[in-house]
């Protein structure tokens, strides 16, 4: 049985803001097992990074528990807070918090002369340079902090926070400030540091694409709450409810009444606007039952000549196209029905009506009652993609 390194129960982060108290964080349950890259995926204001300074003891929870390598760091009864250098973790901030004003080895160095007991100089310059050459950055030792550029700032960053050797590292949005070459770049680089290393890593984002790419695991987080935890295929393809398929990408919804009993993970028939359709229940489901179908722009397929789909097929003209490298993008106007976007390798005619269908397997059905359990920010965004 995998090691848990980090444990979190019950927490709960309250501030004061225009003279109401707002509940950042509410009952928050979270469990990160040893060598696991896990990132905490949601929109901007929905609790991520409270959650990692709580963490990280730069915020001090209202309620609740937190213990690191199986060692409480926080409890709220009996109250217990260890200080943040105490707490065995390392941290990456979202603008890097690199000194100017030091070396490239001084600033990798730091947290080292703060050690009780003392290190000697060459126990310290043995750890900074092993730190600098994981991040190849060791023919900048002596360099100042200040010639580096954005990428190799981001990695300075990363060895300061390694070289103590921590249990958990924290990374709260680390390649926000660079350009998208570089953010590609450095994703590859991180995740196969993080791999060399070993070290668990609590990651913090709002971006879809760089948490897929990195984690082992994902937790999607709105409103201070966990919503779903998962690998990111699972979480991709199989979201727990609406608004976690639209904060992954997926643009396209229909609403449709069951027309038979089924269990969860089987097909199962639903009468919906433009037809009769099937899809994969997210969770057993009774005929008459109301859900909401996520359909990804990708799995739309183009209805060929002498090819007949069973159902699960669509009529739609063209309303604007964008190339975007590796797939084309269309955005379309359904016969009987919403606006959807559909992504094809394949360029469609400009003008006329597309037939178009979907596999079954490729239609994830959630319950509709699933809507009214997300928190108001994320199905207020459905809302307006449901009509």
């Amino acid at each position: 049985m995998a090691e848990t390194m980090l444990a979190i129960q019950r927490l709960t982060k309250r501030f004061f803001r225009r003279h109401q108290v707002v509940e950042v964080i509410r009952d928050l349950e979270l469990t990160v097992e040893k060598g696991t890259f896990f990132t905490l995926l949601g929109p901007s204001g929905c609790g991520k990074t409270t959650t990692l300074r709580c963490v990280a003891g730069l915020e001090t929870p209202d309620q609740g528990e937190i213990a690191v390598g199986g060692r409480w760091v926080f409890r709220d009864r009996p109250w217990l807070d260890v200080p943040p250098h105490r707490r065995g973790i390392g941290m990456v901030f979202q603008s890097y918090a690199i000194w100017p004003h030091l070396s490239v080895f001084d600033n990798v160095a730091y947290p080292l002369r703060l050690k009780r007991p003392r290190m000697s100089f060459d126990a310290i310059r043995r750890k900074v340079e092993e730190a600098l050459a994981t991040v190849d950055l060791q023919e900048w030792t002596h360099h100042p902090s200040t010639l580096l550029s954005g990428g190799q700032q981001q990695r300075l960053a990363l060895a300061r926070a390694l070289v103590s050797e921590p249990s958990l590292l924290l990374l709260d949005e680390p390649l926000s400030n660079l350009d998208q070459r570089l953010r590609e770049q450095l994703r590859f680089e991180l995740k196969r540091l993080q791999r060399e290393v070993g070290v668990t890593t609590l990651y913090v984002t709002h971006d879809q694409h760089e948490a897929l790419a990195l984690s082992d695991r994902v937790g999607i987080m709105m409103g201070g709450r966990l919503l779903q935890v998962g690998d990111p295929e699972t979480i991709y393809f199989r979201p727990a409810s609406p608004a976690v398929a639209q904060f992954l990408g997926c643009p396209n919804f229909l609403e449709g009444t069951l027309l038979d009993a089924a269990p969860a993970g089987h097909t199962a028939r639903l009468q919906t606007a433009l037809g009769m359709w099937r899809g994969v229940l997210a969770s057993s489901g009774q005929r008459g039952e109301r859900c909401v179908m996520a359909v990804r722009p990708e799995a739309i397929l183009r209805l060929s000549e002498g090819l007949e789909a069973e159902g699960n097929t669509i009529e739609a003209k063209v309303l604007v196209h964008n190339f975007l490298g590796h797939v084309h993008r269309y955005q379309i106007q359904l016969a009987n029905g919403p606006i959807w976007l559909w992504e094809t390798r394949e360029r469609l005619p400009a003008a006329g009506i597309i037939g178009g269908y979907v596999p079954a397997q490729e239609v994830w059905v959630m319950p509709d009652s699933a809507s009214s359990e997300e928190p108001a920010a994320g199905w207020e965004g459905l809302k307006g993609v449901l009509g």
